[in-house]
């Protein structure tokens, strides 16, 4: 969504850019057919100018868009970025000399304005209108969505520097099939306790209300199994103590019940109350988004309404037939490619040694942060998108403002001199104009507002009264220079 949005925006900024260049270009297109020259021709001639323009343009930002890449992410990703972006530019100038097309058909030059004395501009009215109003509709839509992105951008920096903290945990990952799995079960235990001893496993198992169905999690959203292992590798740069212990009353029945439950399914050798009375529970303390992996997948979830369960050992807390389905889903990992994978030497999990023994599929090691790091990644990307697609619309709708403003005075330039020599005020003689467009303008924010969510409506309405505010400015502005200029016989 962040990528069309900015799409979208460039595209109403080039049509808003078309717009002023026709504009420009208006009483010379009248004065080229009061000479005899062809309106085809001229037509065209003003879209390859356009063209021109957009194409150096386009030039100069493809360059130095490759050189950031070369230099900060890799020549070898040149090619790749190149297609992408000289695809997507010649996407947007087709659609933008399409744009140029249509406005320089419906104001088709004409020698009858000169004749009848009129401004070259009146016949971009309507398109001035038209991009006007549009544009204005998509700068007040586009407002919330920024807003929220804005706000979630602390939320994913913060993402972000957790997924650093694990990136160098290992997941490891089983290309076997359940027979041969089921054979491992004793030596990945054994391999647990090895890791264990040198304190290079993580436990993260989290548990969802979905996932205990008739379990009620009182004030808790999810509850999470931690080894102190994994609560280090969160925690280690929160700026404050990042979890405290969970008062007993905020503990349901139920959860205390399905706690004894699962220490007696999970655990090596059933439940003892030495072994229950290591468990520990702990809550994210100061709004905190502590970071537990989902259970069965491992994919990363960031809650400050966790429910954390500190296991003692997870050799201890778990079977060898446990511990294997944690590694097998992610929820078990180690640190360290090369330590990982000398560990499985060392019990004999390589692949030389698995293919000695016949078995047909093996075990190899893989980051678990990639994925994440790169979603963090995109997801600040997006925010940057977003609050670049708004500052393009609002550029647009300001030029569109602008140029509407201007032909309206230029057109009611021989009505508004002598009112303004008679002492009227800019008030009193721009109130009519004024006041429809602040009409059609307060009818479509009423649309937008029925579309957004109650936590955007403060940016929509924000975002609403400064567009609102750049139409009485464009008048004001457009009017006073109309009124200089046949005050100096320039008009």
């Amino acid at each position: 969504r962040g990528f069309a949005a900015a799409v979208l925006a460039v595209f109403a900024l080039l049509a808003a850019l078309s717009l002023f260049w026709l504009s420009m270009r208006a009483r010379g297109r009248a004065l080229r057919v009061l000479g005899g020259c062809p309106t085809v021709w001229i037509q065209v001639q003003d879209l390859a100018g356009f063209g021109s323009a957009l194409l150096v343009s386009a030039g100069v930002v493809a360059l130095a868009a490759a050189g950031y890449v070369g230099i900060f992410h890799g020549w070898v990703y040149i090619a790749a970025f190149l297609k992408v972006l000289i695809s997507l530019q010649v996407a947007v100038i087709a659609l933008s000399l399409l744009a140029a097309l249509v406005m320089s058909a419906s104001a088709w030059p004409s020698a009858s304005m000169l004749a009848f004395r009129q401004p070259a501009v009146k016949s971009l009215r309507t398109a001035a209108i038209v991009i006007q109003g549009l544009t204005f509709l998509l700068v007040v839509a586009a407002a919330g969505p920024a807003w929220s992105a804005y706000q979630h951008s602390s939320d994913r920096s913060a993402e972000m520097a957790q997924w650093k903290q694990l990136a160098d945990q290992v997941a490891i990952v089983f290309a076997t099939n359940e027979e041969e799995m089921v054979e491992l079960e004793p030596q990945i235990g054994e391999l647990v306790k090895d890791a264990e001893s040198l304190d290079m496993v993580a436990l993260s198992y989290t548990y969802t209300p979905e996932m205990w169905i008739g379990v009620d999690f009182g004030e808790y959203s999810a509850v999470s199994y931690v080894n102190r292992r994994w609560l280090d590798l969160v925690t280690r740069n929160a700026p404050q103590q990042a979890v405290t212990a969970a008062p007993d009353h905020s503990i349901t029945e139920g959860l205390g019940q399905v706690f004894r439950e699962y220490a007696e399914l999970l655990s090596r050798e059933g439940l003892s109350e030495e072994l229950l009375a290591q468990f520990r529970f702990l809550r994210p303390a100061g709004g905190f988004r502590l970071p537990v992996a989902e259970g069965g997948g491992g994919n990363l979830r960031f809650l400050d309404d966790v429910l954390v369960v500190v296991v003692p050992s997870v050799y201890d807390a778990y079977s060898d037939f446990n511990s294997t389905a944690l590694i097998s889903t992610k929820n078990i990992v180690f640190t360290g490619v090369v330590a990982t994978q000398q560990l499985l030497e060392r019990h004999g999990l390589d692949a030389q040694a698995l293919r000695n023994r016949g078995f047909k599929g093996n075990l190899h090691v893989v980051y678990i942060a990639e994925e994440g790091l790169l979603l963090a990644q995109f997801a600040a990307y997006v925010v940057w998108l977003r609050t670049l697609a708004l500052l393009a619309l609002a550029i647009a709708f300001t030029v569109a403002a602008a140029i509407s403003a201007l032909i309206t005075a230029l057109l009611q330039a021989k009505r508004d001199f002598p009112l303004r020599v008679a002492g009227w005020s800019w008030l009193r003689i721009l109130q009519g104009r004024v006041a429809r467009e602040l009409l059609v303008g307060v009818g479509l924010v009423g649309f937008v507002v029925l579309l957004q969510r109650p936590e955007a409506m403060g940016a929509v309405l924000a975002a609403a009264a400064l567009g609102l505010l750049v139409v009485p400015l464009s008048h004001l502005f457009a009017a006073g220079w109309c009124f200089h200029g046949v005050s100096r016989r320039r008009i």
